[in-house]
């Protein structure tokens, strides 16, 4: 009797648990997960001794240029503002090179440096508005720290200024393109008004992607400040026009990424992810970024292979392609009131636009605006500004921001982060945004 009792306790507990398991599946079924960060990179063994030196904290030079930082991100981003700050910078001022220079015109020269390898490559450009050639230098750090993904390294571009035989452009004399060691060239006191923060704090950013496992490729200018992203058609160089893509930049990029997508950008032939690709763009560079975003997804080189996707865009000092060459829809650049020095010669008084120095309301790329591109497409974005910055419209991010926010009904993640004073450039409370932000997205 007392077995039957058991047996039929059993068959009735057998039938009873799934059905309530499956009830209970079906009225709260488990959230399908979200899009996160992509898996970071394995540290190579025999790791150089530098890549283990430690984080670098609040050590770059110049913190007194910028004041603290704020932060701000659209509703939907994925990251908070406190995973943005988190401390990843490694200290690299210890960082030596073989090498630091560019050796002229010669495509198998690279600097051997602790951290990375720099391989340096030339190239004759045509510029097919005026038939005018030029070369055009172009850097690639590849990290030592890490070891290879089987995919390759993933890509982040830099917009340098840099001329066409590898120099540093429009900094203090001396400096070399591509990346730098601190004490490499002159002494970062030697440039007066903030310029040396900006160019130190630069060279540290790029040292920590590769630490961080990423190929940094820098590129060359055309002619010093000037990248053709702006919206008109004159084959002047000076008046920066994207020129319908006739321009000295377009076949430089045909060259390159063919390159790139064939891993033959190095002597060595190593290999680059295309697939995992972002950009970096500081003043003018800012406005180039735009443009890439509203070009690129309709691209292909010469040789049929499509332009790369960018995965994440950094606009430092600027805003979109639209700046500085539309009139229309003008709103205030800087307020006299509260920046009477940098803002005099922009603001012809308190409140009133100037062209000089604009970026309109409402415009970001094109593509997007005009729903030639989806939304979703959009890259994720990161801008960077001070708030009085003395060579750009102080709103260019705000501008830049508000617009794809609203335009895109706050599908596209985007972050702000936004330091005091009037520096023109990329402040050291801005430099472990910009490394997690990478590192998230690409």
């Amino acid at each position: 009797m007392v077995y039957l009792v058991v047996l039929f306790f059993i068959i009735i507990i057998s039938i009873t648990v799934p059905v309530v398991l499956a009830l209970t599946n079906k009225s709260s079924p488990k959230p399908s997960p979200g899009p996160g960060p992509i898996p970071g990179p394995v540290p190579a063994p025999n790791q150089p001794k530098l890549c283990k030196a430690g984080l670098m904290n609040n050590n770059i030079p110049g913190s007194s240029f910028c004041g603290p930082c704020t932060c701000k991100k659209s509703p939907h981003a994925q990251l908070s503002c406190e995973e943005l700050n988190k401390e990843v910078l490694i200290d690299s001022r210890q960082v030596k090179c073989n090498t630091v220079d560019p050796s002229g015109q010669n495509n198998n020269y690279k600097n051997d440096c602790d951290t990375y390898t720099q391989y340096w490559s030339f190239y004759d450009i045509n510029n097919p508005a005026t038939g005018q050639s030029k070369w055009r230098a172009s850097a690639i750090a590849v990290p030592k720290c890490q070891i290879c993904p089987d995919d390759g390294w993933p890509v982040i571009m830099y917009f340098q200024f840099m001329d066409e035989y590898g120099y540093a452009a429009g900094w203090d004399n001396g400096k070399f393109g591509g990346i730098q060691p601190y004490g490499s060239t002159k002494k970062y006191s030697d440039c007066p008004g903030g310029c040396e923060t900006v160019w130190a704090t630069i060279q540290a950013t790029l040292m920590g992607l590769t630490s961080l496992g990423y190929a940094v490729l820098m590129i060359s200018e055309w002619e010093w400040d000037t990248m053709f992203y702006a919206e008109c058609n004159s084959p002047d160089p000076e008046n920066l026009c994207w020129n319908g893509g006739k321009n000295p930049d377009l076949p430089y990029y045909d060259i390159l990424f063919s390159k790139l997508y064939n891993n033959e950008l190095t002597a060595d032939k190593v290999k680059f992810d295309y697939n995992r690709f972002g950009m970096i763009g500081y003043s003018v560079g800012s406005q180039m970024v735009s443009r890439c975003i509203n070009e690129f997804p309709k691209l292909e080189t010469s040789n049929s292979i499509p332009f790369p996707k960018i995965k994440a865009g950094v606009l430092i000092g600027g805003g979109s392609l639209a700046c500085y060459n539309d009139t229309k829809n003008l709103a205030p650049c800087c307020i006299k009131s509260t920046d009477p020095v940098n803002c005099g010669y922009r603001c012809v008084k308190e409140g009133k636009p100037c062209s000089d120095y604009c970026c309109p309301v409402g415009k970001s790329e094109p593509n997007y605006d005009n729903g030639s591109l989806k939304w979703s497409e959009h890259p994720a974005m990161l801008l960077l500004q001070t708030k009085y910055d003395v060579f750009a419209d102080t709103r260019a991010w705000s501008k830049y921001f508000d617009t794809i926010n609203e335009n895109s009904n706050g599908t596209v993640d985007m972050y702000a982060i936004i330091a005091g004073k009037n520096l023109h450039g990329l402040c050291p409370c801005q430099v472990n945004p910009l490394l997690n932000f990478i590192k998230h997205y690409v």
